[in-house]
């Protein structure tokens, strides 16, 4: 090691190397803590101000207030009045006389009759059929089944029919059939078909009348 004190404190030593970091050294680092430092040195002066005038504000005086007991409020007052049938009701001394006791009896009279005119209802009262009216609306919930016309009648129900009655049907219905086969058959001989056709409706025809003659027999001997 040179005998030079300077070098001594070159930066080949770690007593130059501490020294240029501390005097020339990580500059950009000294001027961001000095920001930080500045930035919360301000931060807490407002925060010291806003204590300082909170507590300036609790030392105000505040408007004292009133006891309840010192409160006073003025309360109306209002007379009575007097009833003005009181005093003909006010029982005297003594016996009464006659013409007090009719002169009472005709206060009340009159009072009596004010309070029945009074009490008196505005509207005509409902009869019975407007209070079966109401009663069937609350019983059907407002919505009643319809009435029926007053000349409505039950129907009344068809009794069975009896054999002759369901024989004659069958024997008409029959000879409507016989009446359509001659016409069809009378169309088909118009119309050039060949005697088997019609041989064929023929045989129904004849197939028909003998039913009819079995039916026939069955209304002489059916019960009415």
């Amino acid at each position: 090691m040179s005998d030079n004190p300077w070098d001594r404190l070159g930066r080949g030593s770690s007593a130059g190397r501490a020294l240029f970091a501390l005097y020339s050294g990580d500059l950009a680092g000294k001027k961001a803590g000095n920001t930080y430092s500045q930035r919360n040195r301000e931060k807490f002066i407002k925060q010291l101000q806003q204590v300082n005038r909170a507590f300036e504000e609790e030392k105000k005086e505040k408007p004292k207030a009133v006891p309840k007991s010192q409160v006073k409020v003025t309360v109306p007052k209002f007379n009575k009045k007097k009833s003005s049938t009181r005093g003909a009701y006010a029982a005297p001394v003594g016996k009464k006389p006659a013409h007090l006791i009719k002169d009472e009896l005709k206060v009340l009279e009159e009072d009596l009759r004010n309070e029945a005119t009074l009490h008196q209802p505005k509207r005509t009262l409902i009869g019975d059929k407007e209070k079966q009216r109401y009663a069937t609306l609350l019983e059907w919930n407002g919505n009643p089944p319809p009435q029926l016309p007053p000349d409505w009648k039950p129907r009344k129900a068809k009794g069975r029919r009896t054999e002759k009655e369901e024989l004659r049907d069958l024997f008409d219905a029959t000879m409507s059939e016989i009446d359509e086969r001659r016409a069809f058959m009378e169309e088909m001989r118009a119309a050039g078909k060949g005697p088997a056709v019609l041989q064929q409706i023929k045989g129904e025809i004849q197939t028909r009348i003998h039913d009819l003659r079995k039916i026939d027999e069955l209304m002489q001997n059916a019960e009415e």
